[in-house]
């Protein structure tokens, strides 16, 4: 028999390797200890500390590599038999503060007031027409806010410059607010009622398809926003809010709610083939003049016969499964 190779155990190179060398070590222990971690001692983070001053150093490519050589160094200044006092995840956030209060940079700050401020000046810039795009006003505002962490040093200490991404993601919500368009938003409730309106009336079969129900859709709810954007003040042409292909998901989703089985253009069920087959086979006896009843005829009857079984179907579309099933049907016969 062989035997297996020793696979060596690979060192941790990310928070999530960090938390789950924790469990795994806490899982083998008979009886985990409920011992309360007691604060940092002043001689524990001196050990940190020499620990970080290597991660800004880069002795250390980041801070988790050092977790494992600095909880080690660790033990012999905590004094304790119990090895998970100081887990691996503790340890890395206090590897992080240290290299902070050392000068690091950090890498995600929370927006300050004064940094919203600007955001939304350029915003407001965007949705007024002074600038053209949100995209154009990304540049814009990125230099703006560093002229403002430049001009108080102090309050923005730590934090980074911030980049052209992660400005064009604060500043896409506040255009899209001002503007009235709300993408991938919640749909208000007079949009909704909007929406039922024009369900019910594809419903209904007031409009030939769901495309000219969503299209009339709409065109009403753009008008409804234009209305309001004017009562509000706003000069000059509204922008759409919501598109034809939004709108036509939404009403096609109300209109199943309302009456799966009365939407126009849609696939044909196996009942109502069944219903169709037997007009064939009488459509059949009418071409082999064995019945007087003609295919307009058959076709007017299998419409109302579909919609006591609840189906809706057109007198044209019941003429065209009717021709297409007799012909279906005699071709089965002829193999």
């Amino acid at each position: 028999m062989r035997r297996r190779k020793k696979v060596s155990r690979q060192a941790a190179t990310s928070l999530l390797d960090l938390v789950a060398a924790d469990a795994a070590e806490h899982a083998a222990l008979p009886k985990p200890n409920p011992q309360v971690a007691p604060r940092w001692s002043a001689a524990e983070i001196a050990v940190v500390r020499r620990f970080a001053r290597g991660v800004l150093s880069k002795k250390y490519r980041n801070a988790v590599l050092a977790v494992e050589p600095c909880r080690a160094a660790l033990g012999p200044v905590t004094r304790t038999t119990w090895p998970g006092l100081r887990t691996r995840k503790s340890v890395h956030r206090r590897l992080i503060l240290v290299a902070i209060e050392l000068g690091r940079v950090k890498s995600r700050v929370r927006w300050k007031p004064e940094e919203k401020a600007v955001l939304d000046r350029f915003a407001r810039a965007v949705a007024t027409g002074r600038i053209r795009t949100a995209r154009g006003a990304g540049k814009a505002c990125a230099e703006a806010l560093r002229r403002l962490h430049r001009r108080y040093p102090e309050k923005f200490a730590g934090a980074p410059d911030r980049k052209e991404a992660g400005i064009q993601g604060e500043l896409w919500p506040r255009v899209a607010k001002l503007c009235h368009r709300w993408y991938n938003s919640q749909w208000s409730a007079p949009e909704r009622t909007i929406v039922d309106r024009h369900a019910r009336a594809l419903v209904a079969h007031r409009y030939p398809h769901a495309r000219a129900a969503a299209r009339a859709c709409c065109e009403a709810i753009n008008r409804m926003h234009a209305r309001l954007a004017r009562r509000s003040g706003r000069c000059g042409p509204v922008p759409a809010v919501r598109t034809p292909s939004g709108v036509a998901e939404q009403v096609w989703l109300r209109a199943r709610e309302l009456a799966p089985l009365q939407l126009p253009h849609r696939h044909w069920s196996a009942e109502e083939w069944r219903v169709a087959d037997r007009w064939a086979r009488k459509h059949d006896l009418h071409m082999r003049g064995r019945l007087r009843m003609n295919l307009e005829t058959m076709a007017g009857l299998m419409q109302a016969e579909l919609g006591r079984r609840g189906f809706y179907r057109n007198v044209q579309a019941c003429v065209t499964a009717i021709v297409t099933r007799r012909r279906e049907g005699s071709r089965r016969l002829k193999r």
